[in-house]
């Protein structure tokens, strides 16, 4: 079987997925960070951030010929460079939960100590 890809198709998904981010995605998101203690806030996912941004052509997104860190999230990656974020705008994007690893490394860490002490 064959995928055909293209912008229409991509838009729609995208579409798609910015209906059910709230659900899905971001209860996950919220549920992660609380398990750290911390609360979780979106700006960039404001509604009128996202209607400005569903409004600009994919296209001028992401460019998904480049490599990962360079033509995905194109978008915010020009908007580091531009506030000289230079580091975080040639990151590999992560899904948040990732960071769960390094919390459960760091609560490893803090029993260690203690049973050392």
């Amino acid at each position: 079987m064959q995928f055909v890809i293209s912008w229409a198709g991509l838009n729609e998904e995208m579409k798609l997925d910015m209906q059910r981010i709230w659900k899905r995605n971001l209860g996950r998101d919220d549920r992660c960070i609380a398990d750290n203690g911390k609360e979780a806030r979106f700006p960039f996912l404001d509604e009128d951030v996202i209607r400005l941004l569903l409004d600009i052509p994919l296209w001028e997104i992401a460019d998904l010929r480049q490599s990962s860190g360079v033509g995905d999230k194109k978008i915010l990656r020009e908007v580091a460079r531009m506030l000289h974020l230079q580091e975080a705008a040639v990151l590999p994007k992560r899904a948040i939960q990732a960071c769960i690893r390094l919390s459960l490394s760091y609560q490893m860490y803090t029993i260690w100590l203690l049973i050392m002490s």
